[in-house]
């Protein structure tokens, strides 16, 4: 009698295991895709799937997150464990055409019918500088543009002031596009979310700072320019968790590629980089840390609750495996720190994956991203920025630039001049590739006015000129937008745009 009990619910146990589970999967664009499981499904499965799915060769730099309910900190998916061991029974979705109530006949082991569901996030993981992320393809791009702007919105990205109107400018030029009358109503910044508060005064600066971008830079540029701005701050990729010291002092501490920082409100305490580190620990709620060639810990917090700390713990780990443990030494120094994938394998393997697209015909410049549903249209923002297609070059619109100065003498003689018209075939962080001749070129986009449309006259400034709204100096190139009064001229120059008298206009150049 009892071998048969067992057997049945054993049985039941596996038919359980096999149930098909949709798990939804929200990109930090907001749109989602959606993949079908077994209930038993090992999370490194899970992994694979999506990976098949996404085809995206930087995925060692994202991963997925959880949130449980009345936790504020998302939780990282462990691929070595069982999804519903970390996550819990999926949720049901009910079928209009079924109803999901438990009745008094139905038998207690009976599950009410519908889709189950798991909502997961796949987000960056590892916050890399741009000397990585400026040979990452366009969808990944994209993905990091898109998570840096929701850390912008959140807070956890902490910039000064003038630098978030800057971010939220290039953003809004990005995601709206050009500045156009209809952006006046300055209510689509207050739609758009930039940053967790915005005052009236904020709000004209972001207004006027979005209108600056007109003309000067395409939407591709400007994602470039906001994740080089963004990955130069002091706070870029730093995950805080709210603590408190042995002095009972309300302190965050931040987990970065650098190493463990510790702040007090917006202010750096100290920082205990990976190469310092002998041990992290975890117990309860204690989380602490030790230093080489030390036996006892040299600090330790107190985290409100033991998710709070396990997860702590888990994401120390493993940015010391990412970013530090690329050697023996490295290694027995963290000793209880394990598993994982380093920097260089995680780049090595994105080249890896990329030239395997080459060899099946495609490209990681063909990855198409989901489209998000904003107000039941679809909206198709990696077309927008990136303008892909079968083709990448011939289905990118030309792009020009100005050149502000000779390009260097590298003994073949100088490619262009200054006030030079020049092709741009892509830009790559704050490189600008031209077409010189038959011939691509690298030059810093310092040198450079990137424009996305051919300019109407090319000219030099005759002395220096300063305005609320432009300052140039002697002999700086300037493009001219437009006439704006007999004795004015819109301007267009790489530190922004503006009006200028006509009789600084010393001599045309082009």
């Amino acid at each position: 009698m009892f071998s048969s009990i067992t057997r049945s619910i054993r049985n039941r146990r596996k038919a359980h295991s096999r149930e098909v589970v949709t798990v939804e999967v929200v990109l930090p664009t907001k749109a989602t895709i959606e993949l079908q499981i077994e209930r038993g499904c090992s999370t490194a499965a899970l992994w694979e799937d999506l990976s098949a799915r996404m085809q995206l060769p930087e995925r060692d730099f994202f991963g997925l997150k959880y949130r449980k309910r009345g936790q504020r900190v998302g939780i990282w998916l462990n691929l070595d464990e069982k999804v519903e061991a970390q996550i819990g029974p999926p949720h049901l979705i009910e079928t209009p055409d079924k109803k999901s109530h438990v009745g008094r006949s139905m038998k207690r082991w009976q599950e009410p019918e519908g889709k189950k569901m798991w909502t997961l996030q796949f987000s960056l993981k590892y916050y890399v500088g741009n000397d990585i992320t400026d040979d990452w393809c366009p969808a990944a791009k994209e993905l990091l543009f898109f998570q840096l702007k929701e850390d912008l919105s959140l807070g956890t990205l902490k910039v000064p002031e003038a630098t978030a109107v800057t971010l939220a400018g290039l953003m809004l030029h990005a995601v709206e596009g050009p500045y156009t009358i209809e952006h006046d109503n300055s209510r689509y910044i207050e739609n758009a979310h930039v940053f967790p508060m915005t005052t009236e005064s904020s709000i004209n600066e972001i207004q006027r700072q979005h209108k600056r971008c007109m003309g000067m830079i395409t939407q591709q540029n400007a994602v470039d320019e906001f994740i080089f701005i963004a990955q130069h701050q002091e706070f870029y990729g730093v995950a805080h968790y709210f603590a408190h010291d042995d002095n009972d002092r309300m302190v965050q501490i931040g987990v970065s590629p650098r190493g463990i920082h510790i702040f007090e409100n917006t202010d750096l305490l100290t920082v205990y980089e990976w190469s310092e580190l002998k041990s992290v620990s975890n117990h309860g709620v204690r989380f602490s840390l030790c230093l080489l060639g030390e036996e006892e810990d040299c600090a330790a917090f107190k985290l409100s609750n033991v998710v709070a700390c396990k997860t702590l713990w888990q994401t120390a780990v493993e940015h010391h495996t990412m970013f530090f443990k690329n050697s023996e030494e490295a290694e027995k120094a963290m000793y209880k720190l394990h598993g994982g994938s380093t920097i260089l394998d995680a780049v090595q393997l994105t080249k890896e994956r990329s030239r395997e697209l080459m060899m099946k015909g495609s490209s990681a410049f063909d990855i198409t991203l989901p489209t998000p549903q904003r107000n039941g249209s679809s909206v198709s923002v990696t077309g927008t920025m990136y303008d892909k297609g079968v083709s990448e070059r011939q289905a990118k619109p030309r792009t020009y630039a100005v050149a502000l100065d000779d390009s260097p003498d590298q003994g073949d003689g100088i490619m262009f001049h200054k006030g030079d018209l020049l092709t741009v075939a892509q830009t790559s962080g704050r490189v600008v590739h031209i077409v010189v001749g038959d011939t691509e070129v690298k030059i810093p986009s310092d040198f450079m006015l990137l424009l996305n449309r051919p300019p109407t006259q090319i000219v030099e400034v005759s002395e220096d000129f300063e305005s609320s709204e432009l300052t140039v100096k002697a002999g700086e190139i300037v493009v001219i937008d437009r006439q704006v009064s007999p004795d004015e001229v819109l301007v267009i120059t790489q530190g922004g745009q503006g009006t200028l008298p006509v009789a600084l206009l010393q001599s045309t150049v082009a």
